[in-house]
């Protein structure tokens, strides 16, 4: 009997270590994809400081957002509705001449704040 409980025990604990091991990686995996991003946006408009914070929590909350949504039909559309959303809000925290700007820049899908701003965060 002792035999099983301890069994039970090993496989929970690895089970909850297995758990916690995939969850960091995601996690790390999703900061380092926003931090990228991030950085795209903060060299090509100059972001201040405070400007990065913003936009850095508004990567976060979106991507939040995004993993609650179910994968239904629809998930698409409510995705793409989150990333427009997204965009608007990191327009927000920007000056009128950084807007001027994202917007010349954004013009081009090969450009870096077009991928940093319309595609959404893996996951």
């Amino acid at each position: 009997m002792k035999d099983i409980t301890l069994k039970m025990t090993l496989i929970i604990g690895a089970l909850f270590l297995t758990h916690t091991v995939i969850s960091y990686a995601e996690e790390t995996a999703e900061s380092k994809e926003i931090e990228k991003r991030l950085k795209v946006l903060a060299d090509e408009l100059e972001l201040t400081d405070e400007q990065r914070e913003k936009v850095k929590g508004i990567y976060e909350d979106t991507y939040k957002k995004i993993q609650e949504v179910p994968d239904v039909t629809g998930r698409k559309l409510k995705i793409r509705k989150l990333i427009l959303e997204r965009s608007a809000a990191i327009k927000a925290t920007l000056t009128a001449e950084q807007a001027a700007e994202l917007e010349e820049l954004k013009k081009s899908k090969k450009s870096k704040i077009w991928q940093a701003l319309a595609q959404p965060l893996a996951g």
